[in-house]
Parts: structure tokens; C-alpha cells; sequence
């Protein structure tokens, strides 16, 4: 019988590069600040201290896993970030991401499926927009769960090696995702 490989899994094995996560950037979108209690007097402000704060820690070589919500704006806008950021990008598609935006992350990055299976140095992570109950390897503690959406961490149930990566909740700065080993 022929083996069937998992589907929508990425591999990688390249100890000189580090590997990130971030989610619900929401850049230009003017309302996240009140609805997030975001400490931005205005959007501009906003998005160019996620900018700074991104291109501080990734490396133009390294790779970066956008996990949804990552713009709610022009295209031209979106396009203007997308060009100003560091790192190799991977996206995900949230449920504030537009036709218009997908086109951009389709020319500045690779589209992945809703939930995507990561191998980074022999750790296997599970990555979605929406945090999720169970996942492959979760119940042997040999997986890591990240996903973004929900911009609050009170209202979730606690699951052991789920962890939202939504940027208001990590200070506004991708998160390394190998500093995260399964408990």
C-alpha cells in the first residue's frame, strides 16, 4: 500500500536563520486602537512602530509566518508595508483579509491553507488564524500550537502548547517561534 504523505506541511532545516509568528497586525485599520485599547494616539503611529518593531528582529533572510488580519486598508497602503518589512513571508488568510490584499500576499510572499503543518528544526508547529481545540500531535506533547484572532488572552481556555501570537498581546513584535518547546 503506498504511503500518503501529510498534506500542507512545510519543512524547514536551516539552523542560521530564525524562524517568527505574528498575527492581527490590522495595519491602517483606525479602529483597532480604541477596540484594542492599542496605546497609539493614531494609525500611522501605529503601523510604523509594528514596522520598527518587526524589521528590529527579523532579518531579510529569516522567515515570518503572518497568521491573518494583517491589513484593513488600500492596496496601495498594504502594498507601501509589505515593502518597507524584513523576512521571507509566509500568510495566512484572517477573517479581515480582503481579494485585494490576498493578490499582495500571493506578489511579497507564499499563501498557505487555513491551517498548515510547520516543521522548523524537527519541532512540528500547527499554525492557524483561528486558535483551534486539538491538533496533530498535541496530546503527545510533540506539537505547538499558533494562531492569532482573538485579541484577548482572558478569554480563552488554557490548552497546554496553544499560544496566540496576536501582536497587541506580545508587544506589538513577531514572536520566535523556537524559543517555544512543547511542555
Amino acid at each position: 500500500m503506498e504511503q500518503i504523505k501529510p498534506q500542507h506541511t512545510l519543512s524547514f532545516n536551516n539552523e542560521n536563520i530564525d524562524y517568527w509568528v505574528t498575527s492581527d497586525l490590522h495595519f491602517g485599520h483606525k479602529n483597532v486602537i480604541k477596540y484594542d485599547n492599542r496605546p497609539f494616539t493614531e494609525i500611522k503611529e501605529h503601523d510604523r512602530a509594528i514596522i520598527e518593531n518587526w524589521n528590529n528582529v527579523v532579518k531579510p533572510t529569516d522567515i515570518i509566518f503572518i497568521l491573518g488580519d494583517f491589513a484593513l486598508t488600500s492596496q496601495y497602503y498594504t502594498r507601501s508595508i509589505l515593502e518597507r518589512l524584513n523576512g521571507v513571508k509566509y500568510f495566512l488568510k484572517g477573517n479581515h483579509d480582503k481579494t485585494q490584499n490576498i493578490k499582495l500576499f500571493k506578489e511579497f510572499g507564499t499563501l498557505l491553507q487555513p491551517i498548515h503543518k510547520v516543521n522548523i528544526l524537527n519541532q512540528l508547529f500547527v499554525l492557524s488564524h483561528y486558535p483551534i481545540e486539538s491538533w496533530e500531535g498535541m496530546n503527545a506533547q510533540q506539537s505547538i500550537h499558533f494562531h492569532g484572532h482573538t485579541h484577548r488572552a482572558d478569554i480563552l481556555r488554557k490548552i497546554k502548547n496553544r499560544y496566540s501570537v496576536v501582536c497587541n498581546l506580545n508587544n506589538y513584535t513577531p514572536v520566535l517561534m523556537t524559543k517555544h518547546k512543547p511542555l
